[in-house]
């Protein structure tokens, strides 16, 4: 199913996303992708999470123990035991 113009697809174990012209979206592949929402998917690799964008781009350099789907504009994530709040812009909340 496509959501905000983008399908995650699996192939041999693997995830990415394709657009609706059916072309990658990312050069790695994930251990699992999400579906969109608010502009950005959930991915999983080697048991950490982070956030993918429409623009092929990773929201954060480091990854996350847990996260949730971004509702607008915010998610929460877990990172070394604490919840934290963040925002679209990649900016972990106080």
């Amino acid at each position: 199913n496509f959501n905000d113009g983008f399908a995650a697809i699996k192939l041999n174990g693997k995830w990415n996303c394709i657009n609706t012209e059916r072309q990658l979206l990312f050069n790695q592949w994930f251990d699992w992708v999400g579906n969109f929402n608010d502009g950005f998917a959930v991915v999983r690799l080697n048991g950490k999470y982070n956030f993918i964008n429409t623009e092929r781009q990773l929201l954060f350099n480091q990854w996350f123990d847990w996260v949730a789907d971004f509702n607008d504009g915010f998610s929460v994530v877990k990172l070394n035991g604490k919840w934290n709040r963040i925002n679209a812009e990649g900016q972990i909340l106080p």
